[in-house]
């Protein structure tokens, strides 16, 4: 394993040297940089969602970081309750995806450009990963998720729900991440999702919401909702209570 991992490292050294050689001033660590970027998910060049951890993996593995990665890349990009709710849920797994691959891409490149990737390790590439999801999952918008579209709230958390266990070896990473996505965003942030999640979640609210969605369907001149979780779901219309269903919509 580590003979064909250092083997790989050694020709992804080779790649950049060689790409480079294609770039005027441009520097190993920025071709690296450009090799990457080409594969990220949702980029023109890219063939798929998780291309990114499999070209990662041939150059650096097999490992289990990459092999995390390409998992939860395919089950969050295939959940049906996310990818139908367009305005926040389909927007939040495709920002996140994005954010998450830069973030690893970024920590490679910094290590090519260091002259250590040849003593990358799998521990450190396990850290760099886990470490870059909470930010990640904030500025892709998981909190106007929560506040906008809140029964997908349960649809998120428990899709790595192998995580959880105890004796998965990343229980403890996982733990850490929900603790920062907590304590990240300031007590303001937290509020106005919390109160968005509540007012949605509450049955007046509920009963409110489906009248008036009935009425608008029918009535000319009503406007619609605002943007939120609307398609032919009617879990969906139920806040977080909509979110118990949604679970098994897998």
């Amino acid at each position: 394993m580590a003979a064909r991992g250092q083997s790989h490292r050694a020709d992804f050294r080779y790649d950049v040297t060689v790409a480079a050689a294609g770039f005027v001033r441009t520097s190993r660590c920025s071709v690296g940089q450009r090799l990457l970027d080409s594969v990220i998910a949702y980029r023109p060049a890219a063939k798929s969602t998780f291309q990114f951890y499999e070209k990662i993996d041939t150059w650096l593995g097999p490992w289990d970081p990459i092999g995390y990665g390409k998992k939860y890349n395919i089950l969050f990009a295939t959940n049906p309750p996310l990818n139908r709710d367009l305005i926040w849920g389909r927007a939040w797994v495709v920002k996140t995806t994005v954010l998450l691959q830069e973030a690893i891409k970024s920590y490679i490149v910094g290590r090519v450009g260091a002259g250590t990737i040849g003593s990358i390790t799998e521990p450190q590439l396990r850290a760099a990963a886990f470490d870059s999801h909470p930010d990640a999952y904030l500025r892709g918008g998981l909190l106007k998720v929560v506040e906008n579209s809140p029964e997908l709230f349960f649809v998120i958390l428990t899709i790595p729900i192998a995580e959880f266990n105890p004796s998965n070896p990343n229980f403890t990473a996982t733990i850490r991440q929900i603790i920062r996505v907590i304590a990240l965003p300031t007590l303001i942030e937290l509020l106005q999702a919390g109160l968005g999640a509540v007012a949605r979640s509450m049955p007046a609210g509920i009963a409110l919401r489906c009248v008036w969605e009935i009425a608008a369907g029918r009535i000319p001149g009503i406007p619609p909702l605002p943007a939120g979780s609307r398609d032919d779901n009617f879990a969906d219309r139920l806040g977080l209570f909509g979110g118990l269903v949604n679970i098994f919509d897998r």
